[in-house]
């Protein structure tokens, strides 16, 4: 094997065993405050020790997993007000998104075409059951609205806060979570505001979406 496909070849287990560790955070296998045993991790996947090493650290910094010196590697905890934090910080740029997408068309009107077509896919999960593909979609549809800004420093800053809100929502789903139906039906809501052009009901509209949320975590 050449040097290039090696170090393909790593990447792809590092990504391989990160899927891993987020499916098993997401299921609920392992809990908010579990170790993360990296010995135990590689010898159940049958990898190295050193790809599930670059795999955590990778968790570390996307926010599923925290560490502490001489405690180790753990799922991370999140406190209602670090949760109420993240959501005052994801809703304000949410709406610098749109306010920003608007100025840059000509017309004034986004398009909302990719947004129609993930909130058709999220409808299709619910009705499936697939609820792991839903969560991933929800991410993708704030992802674009943020896209369309077409600042990619304000994408970057919301992208480090998606993995935070990824984390919280799939870790608690479970016992917790909103009815598939009614969280895919929370995005077409938006997508009608969004067509309104009215940029005050838009402001309202993102912070009454995550309002079923907030309630299950007391914020």
């Amino acid at each position: 094997m050449t040097e290039g496909n090696t170090v393909i070849h790593r990447r792809v287990l590092r990504d391989e065993v990160a899927d891993y560790l987020i499916d098993a955070i997401l299921s609920g296998s392992f809990r908010p405050g579990e170790k993360i045993v990296e010995t135990r991790i590689s010898k159940e996947l049958q990898v190295s020790q050193g790809a599930v090493r670059e795999a955590i650290r990778d968790l570390i910094a996307q926010g599923f997993l925290e560490t502490e010196p001489y405690k180790g590697t753990r799922v991370r905890e999140f406190t209602p007000g670090e949760l109420g934090d993240y959501y005052a910080v994801r809703i304000a740029l949410e709406k610098r998104a749109v306010k920003w997408a608007r100025e840059r068309q000509a017309s004034g009107e986004l398009d909302l075409t990719e947004l129609r077509d993930i909130a058709a896919r999220m409808h299709q999960c619910a009705d499936s059951g697939d609820t792991k593909n839903l969560r991933k979609l929800d991410i993708d549809f704030h992802k674009a609205l943020v896209r369309a800004s077409g600042n990619a420093f304000l994408l970057r800053a919301w992208e480090s806060l998606g993995n935070y809100y990824w984390a919280c929502l799939g870790i608690h789903y479970g016992a917790k979570g909103i009815h598939p139906e009614r969280q895919a039906s929370l995005h077409d809501d938006l997508i009608a505001v969004l067509e309104s052009q009215d940029m005050a009901a838009v402001g309202s509209a993102i912070e009454e979406h995550f309002a079923d949320i907030r309630k299950l975590f007391g914020q």
